[in-house]
């Protein structure tokens, strides 16, 4: 858009990491910014088929490896050495190349809108001298917040976690980047104009203070997309089935695939398997289950009786618009906290880890979530709740006064090496 201010949205992560920031591009486009979003180069397509611009940044995980990172960290039952290897593995050796495609992007933004983990980004507006936007889309990455009880990471996550496991890697880097010594990461990761947290404020324990709750982010629409006949065949053909859906976990593939199945069997209802990033071959010849590699999750689970997942933000957000139960299976980070929210809420039974998940185990929990009538109830009014709130409405107005607080940036400003 010639003249428009530009905006710049820079993610990093998975499908639910990328899908917020879709939502949040259409708007600003609709507002008549100039919007660019940046990812990995996997995501260009989803990217541009819901009609933004796109840039690439930073390196894709191959497939291999990703099912090899995905193993390790399912095998690690802690999730702060989970956190430890996900950086040491992924993100850090990445470093340089993320920051370098970020210069590109950020050049000539009037604002960059960041995910809290895409600190190159964040560094790459600090040297082009571009104000940033932090977002949030788990306050357990907010370091003021405490973590609901049980599995997890424990208190103040976002300080303690990021000084200690990034501290030293980001302070080599940001010498070596002509940047300015920081005292804390995590203080740095929230140190711009705006925080943004893009979670309901009914799932929160207290406000947060210095940052701004919006609610969740759901992509409206999801271009390009029809149910298989098939899918709509099963769904009608019975009961309203189990959905399962682990999203980007894809560790121990075949192991999973077995566990499913058992547990479907002894729960003795039908499902739909969402195979995500994971590689489950179900075959044929099984009528009560029928298996698809994607679907949106609108679609899906409102016609779900409940929906086995794994805790993701952007997962644990749409069964709870869908007003059906969840019953988590965490595999790593954050998602414990999500599991345990819902629990604490009771809008699903107690969550379960996947290392040293067993099928009767599942089954159980799943036969928990249908028999209870007070988990639908209460996860139907949750819905109604989240059905008054409109996340991306709330955020438009306050990043559109940090544009108009911006100068318009100098020709061939956002340029430095």
């Amino acid at each position: 858009m010639d003249g428009a201010p530009r905006i710049a949205l820079l993610t990093w992560g998975s499908h639910g990491d990328v899908v917020p920031f879709v939502a949040l591009g259409q708007a600003l486009r609709d507002a008549g910014y100039d919007v660019l979003l940046a990812a990995q180069p996997m995501h260009a397509g989803f990217v541009r088929g819901h009609g933004l611009a796109f840039e690439p940044v930073g390196s894709d995980l191959a497939s291999a490896r990703y099912q090899q990172l995905m193993d390790t960290l399912v095998d690690e039952p802690n999730p702060r050495k989970q956190m430890q290897m996900l950086l040491r593995d992924t993100l850090l050796p990445d470093l340089e190349r993320q920051y370098r495609d970020s210069l590109r992007v950020v050049a000539g933004a009037r604002l960059v809108v960041a995910h809290w983990m895409q600190l190159a980004a964040l560094m790459a507006a600090e040297k082009a001298g571009v104000a940033r936007v932090t977002v949030t889309l788990n306050p357990a990455g907010v370091a003021c917040l405490e973590r609901p009880g049980g599995a997890g990471l424990g208190r103040n996550i976002g300080r303690e976690l990021a000084d200690h496991l990034w501290g030293d890697a980001i302070a080599r880097f940001r010498a070596g980047a002509g940047l300015p010594a920081i005292d804390s990461v995590a203080a740095y990761q929230y140190a711009g104009v705006l925080s943004l947290v893009a979670v309901s404020r009914h799932l929160l324990p207290a406000p947060l203070a210095g940052h701004q709750v919006t609610g969740f982010w759901p992509l409206r629409e999801e271009r390009g997309w029809t149910p298989p006949d098939g899918l709509r065949d099963f769904l009608d053909a019975g009961e309203a089935p189990l959905v399962i859906s682990f999203g980007s976990m894809g560790g121990r593939a075949d192991e999973t695939r077995a566990l499913l199945l058992e547990a479907i069997r002894l729960s003795g209802r039908r499902a739909v398997v969402q195979g995500g990033w994971a590689r489950w071959n179900f075959g044929a010849g099984t009528p009560s289950l029928y298996h698809l590699d994607y679907a949106p999750h609108g679609y899906l689970f409102a016609r779900a009786a409940c929906v086995v997942h794994h805790g993701g933000a952007g997962t644990t957000a749409a069964a709870l618009r869908a007003g059906v139960p969840s019953v988590v299976v965490w595999h790593l980070l954050d998602q414990p906290y999500w599991g345990n929210v819902l629990a604490q809420a009771r809008l699903g039974p107690r969550p379960l880890q996947r290392l040293g998940l067993t099928a009767g185990a599942l089954a159980d929990a799943i036969g928990q979530a249908l028999a209870d009538d007070a988990y639908r109830a209460r996860c139907a009014a949750m819905a109604a709740l989240l059905a008054g709130e409109d996340g991306v409405a709330q955020a438009l107005p306050a990043i559109e006064a940090c544009v108009r607080a911006q100068r318009p940036p100098r020709h061939g400003a956002g340029m430095a090496a």
